[in-house]
């Protein structure tokens, strides 16, 4: 089944907002550092005539969180970018899914008005996590902060993370 990854960052991202998310460079590490791909080393995406950094200079995305409940350990795994487009480009060989996550952010308000939140909390598998297994979820999905992280899910979510790894959380 097909992933389609974005390219640069939405406009809620404030600062980062259109900037590249280098999500491509940070899969091929993760296939690199786990094996997955004998030829990490040799991509460079290429984009307009531009090539971007080495795959080495970038931390791992080494799993991705989606909407719904589609996804299944087994399912092939098709990561591409520009996807329902002509330029739609798969960026990497097709390796299976190793296993999914239920998760869960909530965005909870202490008062009516939703004008005071208290910090959102995340549930993988209905276990709350505490903030270092947030920091480490939120890494591992290609995101420079926990902050960052809460600017893109910045409302109450339920969903899956895909793995292309053995880590669990």
């Amino acid at each position: 089944m097909t992933l389609n990854f974005s390219t640069h960052w939405p406009d809620k991202m404030g600062d980062m907002a259109g900037q590249p998310t280098y999500f491509i460079e940070q899969i091929w590490s993760g296939l690199k550092d786990h094996d997955l791909s004998t030829r990490a080393e040799e991509l460079f995406y290429s984009d307009n005539g531009k090539k971007f950094r080495a795959i080495t200079d970038f931390p791992p995305k080494i799993h991705t969180i989606r909407r719904g409940n589609r996804w299944k350990k087994g399912m092939k795994i098709h990561m591409v970018i520009h996807n329902r487009t002509k330029k739609r480009f798969q960026f990497a060989p097709v390796i299976e899914c190793a296993g999914v996550q239920n998760v869960e952010i909530d965005h909870w308000w202490y008062d009516e008005e939703k004008t005071a939140a208290n910090f959102p909390t995340v549930k993988i598998d209905d276990r709350l996590l505490d903030w270092i297994e947030i920091e480490n979820l939120a890494l591992n999905d290609g995101f420079p902060s926990v902050e960052d992280f809460f600017k893109f899910f910045d409302s109450d979510f339920k969903g899956q993370i895909i793995h292309w790894t053995n880590l669990k959380y």
